[in-house]
């Protein structure tokens, strides 16, 4: 394939080919699909770098001996409204949705219910964690510290991670809120997907490692060899970008609110102390989930109504005609240039609308996927001799 092709692919043909490859590698048949059904998910919404590209490095983990495979995940703690889960460092996703029940099961009691996750591995998208609670019409909630990918603000030495955090909410005739969202700019997966597609990066998105700004994601991954960055790893941006100007500090201070809710409050690796990176050490990350049952407040239609309500007041608010921005690089810097729209934006969305309307209509008509990620499907496919057609 040529750079920038995609398939589609039935949903279930991926997920049972994760399904059948996380036994292969010894998962139980219990734990078999949840995986697949995670990362999924993020490909279903529209979030790739957290999709199914994802599989190949877990495999490369498994593999590895960096993931366990055996894991004797357990209870450590527990009070009516509160769980300490220890992952024994297996597979996240499985860990995730296991305590992310635990939680939903408690909160049918006590109102709220959080837990720690301890002791675990990357869990993909974070949002899936969240929307679980959907099921049971409960709100979700999901955190979870990362890798050192982050500078602080005034900084340019990655010390934090992209720490997302993530809410869901049921409503009633509109779709559910569904915020899923990193405390840097962007995902640090999504450089490299612009990497894969041989795109530059909007501005603003990181800096290289000599803190300059830049477009070129391989001045934020890395890449040895990379004239340009001389192989060397630059860092990405918190939420607002950097400085004071556009309010970075503000995602900083997010990124850290993860890091003390996960990491510091579990006991468990946080910040500076968490592997810089997923490919070489044992990840020890902490995640948070937790689920409030609606209807220990008020009653449910009543909340859904309000719900209805809020989201229909802004998506019928009047529309705003924005501005489309281009850039060229200069000697010491970038000269941007705005430029107003024609016409106003069509529609204004709530958080999670346009990732559960591409997910509807992917479950339909197939799972669309980059040719770099067929390449890697591909790669494991042969490994495994699991018989699939990619």
């Amino acid at each position: 394939m040529s750079q920038m092709e995609y398939k589609k692919y039935p949903y279930d043909y991926l997920h049972k080919f994760s399904f059948e490859v996380m036994k292969k590698l010894g998962i139980s048949e219990e734990d078999a699909h949840i995986p697949g059904e995670a990362l999924l998910k993020a490909d279903l919404m529209g979030d790739p770098s957290h999709g199914i590209i994802r599989l190949k490095r877990y495999t490369w983990r498994l593999d590895n001996n960096l993931i366990n495979r055996k894991p004797k995940m357990s209870v450590t703690i527990e009070t009516p409204s509160f769980i300490s889960y220890d992952a024994d460092n297996g597979l996240g996703q499985v860990a995730g949705y296991k305590a992310m029940n635990l939680c939903m099961d408690k909160a049918m009691k006590s109102g709220i219910a959080i837990a720690h996750v301890r002791r675990t591995n990357h869990i993909g998208k974070c949002g899936y964690y969240s929307m679980l609670a959907l099921k049971r019409d409960m709100i979700g909630i999901s955190m979870m510290n990362a890798s050192c990918l982050v500078a602080p603000t005034f900084g340019i030495e990655p010390l934090i991670g992209t720490n997302p955090m993530a809410l869901a909410a049921p409503a009633g005739k509109e779709p559910p809120f569904c915020l899923d969202m990193a405390t840097s700019v962007r995902a640090y997966g999504r450089v490299d997907i612009r990497n894969r597609e041989g795109r530059e990066i909007p501005l603003g998105w990181g800096l290289d490692h000599e803190g300059k700004v830049t477009i070129h994601p391989k001045d934020i991954l890395g890449t040895a060899g990379y004239a340009k960055s001389g192989g060397q790893r630059g860092t990405m941006l918190p939420l607002g970008g950097f400085g004071d100007e556009t309010a970075g500090y503000k995602g900083y201070g997010l990124a850290l609110v993860v890091d003390i809710l996960t990491g510091v409050l579990a006991g468990g690796l946080w910040g500076g102390n968490l592997a810089l990176g997923f490919d070489e050490k044992v990840a020890g990350l902490t995640h948070l989930v937790g689920a409030i049952n609606i209807e220990a407040f008020r009653p449910l239609n009543e909340f859904k109504k309000d719900m209805d309500a809020m989201m229909r007041k802004l998506k019928d608010s009047k529309k705003a005609r924005g501005y489309n921005y281009t850039y060229k690089e200069i000697e010491d810097g970038y000269q941007i240039t705005m430029k107003r729209r024609k016409e106003p934006y069509e529609r204004i969305y709530v958080p999670g609308e346009r990732g559960l309307e591409l997910e509807k209509e992917q479950m339909k008509n197939g799972v669309r996927l980059g040719d770099y990620v067929i390449k890697e499907l591909e790669a494991i496919n042969k490994q495994y001799n699991m018989g699939y057609e990619f």
